[in-house]
């Protein structure tokens, strides 16, 4: 299972201690449910081959053991990308509420994909991890959350 979390945006953990609550979680919605568009639908890198031979197997030991797996036919050569079918990609969703909020994906897998033990393979053909997500929109995710919290103090009444 994997997590994204905002509240490792300094800029909002900082504007959440001065905010009522209400304006605070309405903010903390809008920014979550923005980063899980992106997550969704921009960061999903167009096919790209990458060889055997840019990336050589680890040790003996692992090419043999992915040998024996053919061999029985736990894994299916050729192998067909799913894509946002696949399961991974669908899996995203928005648990908790309020200032509490995060995305989740506990779909089989997703930590070598998305996760500390992304693979080799799938970091040189582009799939980026959270953290880098999360980085390279901070400054949209921000914009999300404020859109949030201004709507939601005007409709408090209180801008």
């Amino acid at each position: 299972m994997i997590e994204a979390t905002i509240i490792g945006v300094e800029k909002i953990s900082e504007k959440l201690k001065q905010l009522p609550p209400a304006a605070g979680a309405a903010g903390v919605e809008q920014a979550t449910n923005y980063l899980l568009g992106v997550i969704e639908n921009r960061e999903i890198p167009p096919y790209q081959y990458i060889g055997r031979e840019v990336i050589p197997w680890a040790s003996e030991k692992q090419r043999r053991f992915v040998m024996m797996k053919i061999a029985k036919g736990e894994i299916v050569v050729p192998y067909k990308r799913g894509g946002k079918h696949a399961g991974i990609e669908t899996e995203w969703h928005v648990e908790g509420s309020g200032m509490q909020m995060t995305v989740t994906n506990s779909a089989p897998g997703v930590d070598y994909v998305y996760g500390p033990k992304q693979a080799k393979r799938l970091g040189l053909i582009g799939w980026p991890k959270i953290p880098a997500i999360i980085d390279k929109y901070k400054s949209n995710i921000y914009q999300s959350f404020m859109r949030g919290v201004k709507k939601a103090m005007k409709d408090l009444g209180l801008q």
